[in-house]
């Protein structure tokens, strides 16, 4: 069977059914812009190791039309998964006997560096939403003390929060991708995965400020605009941006709350182990390596305190 031909069927029939349309619109980018031309003229059955380990490589040593640096790792890393799901869905289907993708090493993904906000900007930032207006601003609070996603915190709605018991249930998320016009809209799915749906215990305070927080509210939406309508991902980081420039804060994104309130669980004593499914990671291993910082601090402190008495 000819590559292409197997491809579209692989794509289009068996995997967009059942994925998500961010996972499809990710895979189909890869395949069209990077992968396709390279297989283009090939059988899927001639394809072997050989092609595909010289293929990772060419893009390896391939500029970024944009960023006009290489090819981050991560994006290679990506290329590999499309390619060896690809093989991997041909052998279950009986068109080849063996996946070219099994034997080869792939490269490791990138660390990216873990920035997180100093007591002193997080004071900064939770005095400045304490004090001022509109509401949505709670959302950045609320942030610092759940370690949600943005996409999470957007997509929250009244029924996600139990009062009684003083716990928000994580069922969605929020995200753009590109629609079958090929522009960008803004979707409501479930989370990243299975690990993303997660309960989080709420502190009384922070209940007490949610509470209050809701008798201000018209929407169904925990965070809404001044039009009682959803937040607008993009609008909300914008809107975080401006803060920090208000309050002389070097920017970080919006995903650096996230990263405070792991580093500050750490700080408190939180084991990693209730840290990673507060987070909704998949495993312990991934909270560990991007927090192993924080964690060697605390580490480093906990072990002052023993020797005090030496």
């Amino acid at each position: 069977m000819e590559y292409l031909l197997w491809y579209k069927k692989y794509l289009e029939e068996i995997k967009k059914p059942i994925i998500k349309r961010r996972t499809y619109l990710i895979y189909k980018h890869l395949f069209d812009n990077h992968i396709n031309n390279y297989f283009v003229n090939k059988e899927i059955e001639e394809i072997t190791i050989i092609d595909i380990q010289n293929f990772l490589y060419n893009k390896s040593n391939e500029i970024n039309s944009k960023t006009k640096q290489l090819l981050s790792n991560n994006t290679i890393l990506l290329m590999y998964t499309a390619l060896n799901n690809l093989f991997s869905c041909a052998v279950d289907y009986e068109i080849i006997n063996k996946n070219p993708c099994k034997k080869i090493k792939t490269i490791k993904s990138d660390e990216k560096d873990i920035k997180v906000f100093t007591l002193d900007e997080q004071r900064k930032i939770e005095q400045y939403c304490k004090e001022n207006k509109p509401s949505y601003l709670f959302g950045i609070l609320f942030t610092l003390y759940t370690g949600l996603r943005i996409g999470e915190l957007l997509a929250l709605t009244w029924k996600d929060i139990d009062f009684t018991n003083k716990i928000v249930k994580i069922t969605k998320t929020k995200y753009y991708a590109k629609n079958d016009n090929n522009k960008s809209q803004e979707y409501i799915d479930k989370p990243k995965s299975k690990a993303s749906i997660r309960e989080i215990p709420l502190a009384n305070k922070l209940c007490a400020m949610l509470k209050e927080h809701k008798k201000n509210q018209n929407s169904q939406y925990v965070i809404c605009n001044k039009k009682n309508e959803t937040m607008l991902v993009r609008s909300y980081q914008q809107i975080f941006y401006n803060i920090q420039k208000k309050l002389n804060i070097n920017p970080l994104n919006f995903h650096s709350l996230r990263h405070t309130f792991a580093t500050r669980a750490i700080e408190n004593g939180i084991d990693v182990k209730t840290l990673s499914e507060l987070l909704g990671h998949e495993n312990t291993t991934i909270t560990l390596k991007r927090y192993c910082h924080s964690l060697m601090e605390t580490k480093k402190k906990a072990m002052n305190l023993l020797a005090k008495n030496l």
